[in-house]
């Protein structure tokens, strides 16, 4: 497991549950941010994140469906939206290279692999990152 680090951030989210459609709600996202006048992504990552180890998750449990922005919205702005300050900190991961599919039960193999390989106490709260680097598209699961 590898440590990084976290720099202040600004998330702009969706809530949404596993058993949605995360990808509707991220495009929804993008388009926002496209046409939002005072707001533009900080990176091309995007986040799924999860509030619950995922041995506990049930389909109904909440997920945000997150970018990282620069920029200010006001409060109910953006119907549906909301944004989250993150402070600097570091936290534990492992990245990888995506497949041709992305299944869920997969990222929470990997997770619940993750916590416990490790003897650290994490937080219930965890991500996944994806993004692309050197032309090719990875994920990062990250414990805080």
């Amino acid at each position: 497991m590898d440590c990084f680090k976290l720099s202040n951030t600004r998330l702009l989210y969706k809530k949404n549950t596993l058993d949605a459609s995360w990808i509707k709600e991220l495009a929804v996202l993008d388009l926002a941010i496209e046409e939002h006048p005072r707001v533009q992504k900080a990176s091309q990552a995007f986040h799924l994140y999860f509030f619950k180890p995922g041995k506990e998750l049930s389909s109904s449990d909440e997920l945000w469906v997150a970018r990282e922005i620069t920029g200010f919205v006001n409060p109910g702005e953006l119907p549906g939206m909301e944004t989250y300050d993150l402070g600097k900190g570091t936290y534990f991961g492992k990245e990888s290279q995506m497949g041709e599919e992305l299944q869920l039960e997969e990222l929470l193999a990997q997770e619940q692999s993750l916590r416990e390989a490790s003897e650290k106490e994490f937080a219930s709260t965890w991500r996944v990152s994806f993004f692309r680097e050197n032309g090719l598209l990875k994920r990062r699961i990250g414990l805080f």
